[in-house]
């Protein structure tokens, strides 16, 4: 199973925006191929577009490394 696919699965689970930013970002760090990265800062992209505006900031402060 790739860490893309994990991405995917992570975004279609029932956590919090900030939750899912935090294991992205945890995915995205572990990750070695480019090509996963890429697909991992789109699941990012995605979860940012679902996200309730007030709870973008803690999301978006989760996917920096700030937040936890």
């Amino acid at each position: 199973m790739s860490t893309s696919e994990d991405a995917i699965r992570l975004l279609q689970s029932d956590l919090s925006h900030t939750t899912k930013a935090v294991r992205l970002r945890r995915l995205y760090e572990n990750a070695t191929d480019p090509g996963e990265k890429e697909k991992i800062g789109q699941c990012r992209e995605a979860l940012m577009v679902t996200c309730p505006f007030d709870e973008l900031g803690q999301m978006r402060e989760a996917w920096e490394g700030s937040g936890c």
